[in-house]
């Protein structure tokens, strides 16, 4: 029997345990071992039209409108703003789309939640830098004022995921994502720094607040400084799952694999998936090829989440399982997870 993973948290919760296991074990599955995945909507300020409401409809019951099947996995980000700045709350809520959550859990989904961190240091959006002069280090260092806003938004992040743990739901927690990257502020700073940011975050909110339901999920860009991600990445004591982001550069493309074959090696043995995925182009992309591929090129991964579809530059990019072709031929994959094949 395959050895089951050691979280990075000894003290999880039953049901946070529980899920971790299964998650390990999927890939020894013959069938029913991918979740399929979608990403749902921000607090308020989507990169589109819709409300937190009206994502809820359009991006999750549309599907099961369609096909009579919902996504095994829903995700919502805490943040209050939008790329163009939109929002002039950067503190973390849910108050716009809790109940859409608690539904898709209850349920028996599982749910996968984000926080777009608006910049301690200017209140601009998380597409920043760290202000020249500045770094990461301020934000686990007391004593001035970065510390001070970056801790309250902590604080107050801490009390949004505590309800999550008070009803027995086990969460999928990816903080800080793609770092590899440069355009978030948290990508910006030194390699180093932004592992002990990522520590000093786990330390507070599991070891100080006690949330042992979260599993700690680290999201690199799988196209962006292939090399950075190892660089960044915090230790097998502080992450559960490897989830990098996956964006094809057109619907005909093939994935980069370089950092599947270096997350995928025994040293790490954790869960492997994809954050978030979708292609760039503004075309239609037929559902099944992320399936197909994962199956072809990639067959540890057990989970994977598209992104809801992004209004730029007067275009709309269709990232979403409900824009793209063959919604239902998706759902009867032998190797698709829906809600119902959850197990929690």
């Amino acid at each position: 029997m395959k050895k089951k993973q050691e979280p990075g948290n000894l003290n999880l919760t039953p049901e946070a345990r529980r899920l971790l296991d299964w998650l390990h074990d999927l890939p020894g599955k013959e069938e029913r071992r991918v979740v399929i995945g979608q990403y749902v909507a921000r607090n308020a300020n989507n990169s589109n039209q819709h409300t937190a409401a009206s994502s809820w409809e359009h991006f999750y019951l549309k599907v099961g409108e369609q096909t009579g099947k919902y996504p095994g996995l829903a995700g919502f980000c805490f943040s209050q703003r939008s790329v163009d700045g939109a929002g002039g709350e950067n503190s973390p809520s849910d108050c716009n789309w809790r109940e859409y959550a608690a539904e898709h859990a209850r349920r028996g989904g599982m749910l996968r939640l984000m926080w777009h961190a608006a910049n301690p240091w200017t209140n601009e959006t998380s597409w920043s830098s760290v202000p020249e002069g500045h770094q990461l280090a301020e934000l686990y260092t007391p004593g001035n004022d970065a510390y001070d806003r970056w801790n309250g938004w902590l604080s107050e992040l801490a009390d949004c995921l505590a309800w999550y743990g008070e009803q027995r739901i086990p969460v999928l927690w990816g903080p800080l994502h793609e770092m590899n990257g440069r355009w978030f502020w948290w990508g910006t700073g030194e390699e180093e720094q932004y592992r002990r940011l990522w520590c000093h975050m786990h330390e507070y909110l599991t070891g100080t607040r006690g949330l042992n339901h979260l599993l700690w999920m680290f999201c690199p860009d799988a196209r962006a400084d292939g090399d950075r991600p190892l660089q960044q990445y915090p230790g097998n004591r502080y992450v559960d799952i490897i989830a990098p982001d996956l964006y094809y550069s057109s619907p005909e493309s093939q994935p980069d694999s370089r950092l599947y074959q270096e997350f995928s090696k025994p040293s790490y043995g954790k869960v492997l998936g994809w954050g978030e995925i979708g292609t760039e182009k503004a075309r239609f992309i037929d559902n099944r090829k992320y399936m197909e591929d994962i199956r072809s090129h990639f067959p540890l991964v057990t989970l994977y989440m598209q992104w809801a579809d992004v209004d730029a530059k007067d275009r709309m990019h269709p990232f979403s399982i409900v824009s793209n072709l063959h919604t239902t031929e998706l759902f009867l994959d032998q190797w698709g997870i829906d809600r119902d094949g959850i197990v929690t």
